[in-house]
Parts: structure tokens; sequence; C-alpha cells
């Protein structure tokens, strides 16, 4: 039903490792590509999803990690959606934190809506994937699925661990 897609980079694999342990734990089928060649998250999670035969897709950074209830936590929420997300808990930062609930226009004014999302897989294909050469890759994700009618569900549980590393992309484009 899911399959979980995580871009990483060299160096890496103690994150990894943790993040793939609590993919493994919730029972879900995990495709990894390290981008040796530094292409990028978009171009790395584009390539991956060509390999996905589930319904839904659900992007997973390699430095965070889904808790026991993830699963229970989305997938009432699945049938009705077409991208569904949850309310985390972070740590190595102060932002972002979750809003009270999906408003999609306070998203076209800035994102919202981390990349740990799940994504039904015809959509994703539908509008062509995440735009390479951007540097927020995810945020022109979710206008590009806005702007074709998708969706979205937010459910305000805590269902994933958001690890902020220092020097990470999402802390250089802020």
């Amino acid at each position: 039903m899911i399959t979980v897609v995580t871009a990483t980079i060299p160096s890496r694999e103690q994150l990894l490792a943790e993040c793939h342990a609590t993919v493994e734990a919730l029972g879900l089928s995990h495709l990894i590509e390290i981008d040796v060649d530094r292409e990028g998250p978009a171009a790395v999670r584009n390539r991956l999803v060509e390999q996905v035969t589930t319904e839904w897709v659900l992007f997973l950074d390699d430095d965070d990690l889904l808790y026991p209830n993830y699963f229970g936590t989305v997938l009432p929420y699945l049938p009705t959606a077409d991208v569904v997300y949850t309310a985390w808990d972070l740590t190595g930062a102060e932002d972002p934190q979750p809003e009270a609930w999906f408003d999609p226009i306070v998203l076209r004014h800035h994102n919202t809506i981390p990349v740990t999302a799940c994504v039904r897989t015809s959509m994703f294909r539908k509008v062509g994937g995440f735009p390479e050469g951007e540097d927020l890759e995810d945020y022109a994700l979710w206008l590009k699925l806005l702007d074709v009618g998708a969706r979205f569900a937010y459910i305000p549980v805590i269902a994933w661990h958001y690890r902020r590393q220092p020097g990470s992309r999402t802390e250089m484009v802020a």
C-alpha cells in the first residue's frame, strides 16, 4: 500500500540505518538511493518513484524517524486524499513547527509541509514529480499538486520525528 522513498548522501550511514529501522519496524517497503553524484534529492526521489508499484509513496529523509503509530495514523485518511501528512516533533531547530490545520492559501505563501508526507503515486506522476533544480523541491511539488486539485489531509497527531542536522539543505534555504 505504501512504499517509503529515501534519498541520502554518502557519510550519513548511521542516520540512514536509524531511519531504515523505523520503516522496517512498520513493515513497509523502503527504497533507498545514495546520491554519490550529488544530483540532489529531487532527481534521486524521482528515480526511486519510477520503481514504486504501490498506490502510495511516503517521502522520508534519511535523518527522520517514523513512530510506531505512523501507519495507523495515516491509514484512515488515504481513501479520500491525495497528500496525507501528520504533525511531527522537531530536534535541531526551532522551525518548522506543525500548523494547526491545512490551509491552501497559507501554503501558497510559504511552505508549511515538510517532505515527509504520503502522496498518491498516480498524482505524483501526474504532476511530473519533484521539479529538479529547485532549492525547495518539496514546496514546489506541493504547489504543483494544489494546482491540479490534489486533496490534502493534515492529521494533527505526532507520528514522526524531524531531526534537523547542522548545515542541512533546509537550514541553508530557510
